[in-house]
Formats: C-alpha cells, structure tokens, sequence
C-alpha cells in the first residue's frame, strides 16, 4: 500500500544567504521522493542529490514578493543515504527544503499536480482542487503549506488529511491522505487569520502519485479449444504461476463448473454441449487472471443409435 515513509527538513530563516542548501535522508530502494521547497531568491535554482538521481520540475511554481515555493519529484530511487540539494545561481536566503518519501509508488508514479495561493493577508483558507483521474488508483495525494512572511501561524491540517509532523516553526506543513476513487481531489488547509501583518501570504503545492498495485497471476499455458464425439469427455487444461496458493474457477457458458483444480473434465458429452464457451479463472494473493475463452466442439458418430430413424 501506498505509504509515507518519512519527512526530513532543513530550514533557515534567518536571512542568511547560500548558494547552495541540502538535507539528507536515508531512503528505501524504489521509493519517489517528494521535494517541497522555499527560497527567497530572484535567481532560478534546480534540485540535485548525491546519488546523481532525476528530479523533475513540477509547473506548480507560484511567487510573491517573499518566496518562490517549488514542488519536484525524483521516481523509483536507489537505496541509501542521499542529500537532496537546492541549488541556486545566486545567493538565496530564508531557505527551507522537505523532502517526503513515499513507499509504494509506481515506478512511474506521477499522476498530477498543482498549485495555488491567497495573496491577502489574513485570509483564512487556502482551498485547491486536483484532478486525480489515472486508472491506477488508488493514489496518494501529498500537499504542502506554508505561510510566506510573518511565522506567527501555523497551517491547520487539509481536510481529511493526515499530517506528517507537527507544524514547523516557520508555519509551514507536509500532509497527505490515501484516495482510492478517481475523482477531483479538493484540498482545504486552514490558517488563523491573525497573520495579516506585512505580506504574509498562503500557498498550498499539491502532488498526486499512483500506487503500485500488484498484478494478478500470469497465465503460461491457455487452455485450448477440444473437438471430440458424442458420447466422449472432453479435458481443458491451464498452467499459472504467482504470488501464493493458486485457486481455479472454470466455467462453461458462464456457469460454474469443475473443482479448484487447473483441470477440468466434463462429464459424458452430447450434442446439447456443441458449441460451448470455457474459462479459467485464476487467482492469487493479488489479484485474479482469466484464461483466453476456448470453444468445445461436438461432432455426431455416424450410425449412433440416436441419429437412426
């Protein structure tokens, strides 16, 4: 299941400058991780880490007249320590970074993303909708917010979320919430409105990534279509490998039929069987896999008791 495994964060809103600013974290093979970040800089900045590992860009950039806030995903990394580092073309100051990591993700996980902001001071909510309409759900939505001058609110946790620590102490706030429906995501995060000096403003990033569901059994051998007498029985056989105990449902024409067994033998056949439709399906302890749908041919014997006048 889809999961946050940890947050690590760095913060320094003290107003003094970096060219560069990092945070380290120990993370599992195969997980995403998730980079929210905050600078007070003109100057463009990227994301890299130590195991020379791809973040992308989200386009949920917003700016105001204090902070740039960021978002930037790295997809099915290596196992390890690693340092996740802002770096900057200039000299950037209040600076913060938080990085999530999210387990059980697919290997390609993003599904969206984006961003918005109130710009007046002292408003009290900061409400976004996203788009969560990928086939692979369920998905786990991830925001962030913060509040961009003043540090004297702390954002309330987003409707339905789970936060994934307290509040910082620069009001700022990683949450999450598993979905399991393919519906527009609406977000709340709540702030006291009592922030309304300077130009403290809110801004909410919102990232959505696909679980990775496990696939059913693989079917190796279909069964394949019998053709045989009156009078004769026919045997349908399918071959599966996968996760746990294999079961078998075979079914005739839609109907159950047969044992929990990778075979199936009809009983004696006659020609009200012509024609019939058969499947296997298989099941393990993640899913269910069904056979290809073969045909079992009758034929009469020429000169049989019943087809004499």
């Amino acid at each position: 299941m889809i999961s946050v495994l940890q947050e690590v964060s760095n913060e320094d809103f003290s107003g003094t400058g970096f060219a560069t600013f990092s945070v380290t974290l120990t993370a599992s093979a195969g997980s995403a991780l998730v980079v929210f970040t905050a600078v007070l800089s003109g100057n463009p900045y990227t994301v890299t880490d130590s195991k020379s590992q791809s973040y992308t860009s989200l386009d949920t950039t917003f700016t105001d007249t204090n902070y740039n806030l960021s978002t930037f995903i790295a997809s099915n990394v290596g196992a390890g320590s690693t340092t996740v580092t802002v770096n900057m073309t200039g000299t950037g100051s209040f600076l913060g970074i938080w990085v999530v990591e999210v387990g059980g993700a697919m290997a390609s996980p993003l599904d969206g993303h984006n961003a918005s902001r109130q710009a007046a001071p002292g408003s009290a909510t900061d409400v976004i909708t996203v788009s969560a309409t990928n086939a692979n759900q369920p998905a786990l939505v991830l925001g962030f917010s913060m509040v961009s001058a003043g540090f004297t609110d702390a954002p309330a946790t987003g409707t339905g979320f789970t936060s994934t620590k307290v509040a910082f102490s620069n009001a700022a706030r990683s949450e999450y919430n598993r979905v399991t429906s393919a519906t527009s995501q609406a977000l709340t995060f709540s702030h006291a409105p009592s922030d309304s000096v300077g130009n403290g403003t809110y801004g909410t990033l919102v990232v959505i990534l696909d679980e990775f569901v496990a696939p059913g059994p693989t079917i190796t051998t279909q069964p394949k279509p019998v053709t045989t007498a009156v009078g004769t029985t026919a045997t349908f056989t399918v071959s599966a490998t996968g996760a746990g105990t294999l079961h078998y449902q075979w079914t005739v024409n839609g109907s159950n039929v047969g044992t929990d067994s990778s075979s199936y033998t009809t009983g004696t056949l006659t020609m009200a069987s012509n024609g019939s439709v058969v499947q296997c399906a298989v099941t393990d302890n993640n899913g269910t896999t069904l056979s290809v749908t073969v045909y079992l041919m009758v034929y009469p014997v020429p000169g049989a008791p019943w087809l004499r006048a």
